[in-house]
């Protein structure tokens, strides 16, 4: 019995190192959200007022052009592709959550205003910064970053439709 225990003592050993192990593959991010997100709810429906976004856009940002395609799935999400020429692409999601809208592949922003011609999107964790997206008309609207040194606006204008 003992000599048993013995063999089996290596073999547990090994067991809880690899059952307390985080899983390797897996991406593990660490976002601190920040205390005083903005307490504003909309309902699933909101969403329509943002119909405007739906298709591709262009724009140039310090000298670099992008692509922005926002597609719309539901009554619930939005995928939002970046092409951007030096960066290369990036897809995001504008998505509900608990009764709140959120932008970011891991909810970086809080849906704080939509409007008919604007939506503000807020932070929810720390090290990033507001933005505004404001619609000029039917083929631009400016993407707005507020930064501590002032507000920054891109153009961006329409490249072809989409449904949403």
């Amino acid at each position: 019995m003992k000599n048993n225990l013995l063999l089996l003592l290596p073999v547990l050993a090994l067991i809880s190192l690899f059952a307390c192990r985080s899983n390797p593959q897996l991406r593990e991010e660490v976002y601190m959200l920040l205390p005083n997100t903005p307490e504003v709810h909309y309902s699933l429906a909101d969403l329509r007022k943002l119909d405007w976004l739906a298709g591709s856009w262009t724009g140039k940002d310090a000298g670099r052009n992008f692509r922005i395609l926002f597609q719309f799935h539901d009554d619930q999400s939005v995928e939002v592709f970046n092409f951007d020429e030096m960066k290369g692409s990036t897809m995001s999601l504008l998505s509900w959550y608990e009764g709140r809208f959120y932008f970011g592949s891991n909810r970086q922003w809080v849906i704080s205003w939509i409007g008919e011609k604007d939506v503000r999107l807020d932070p929810a964790v720390y090290g990033v910064e507001p933005m505004t997206f404001t619609r000029l008309n039917d083929h631009q609207w400016h993407w707005i970053r507020h930064t501590v040194d002032g507000d920054e606006a891109t153009l961006l204008e329409r490249s072809e439709p989409m449904q949403p």
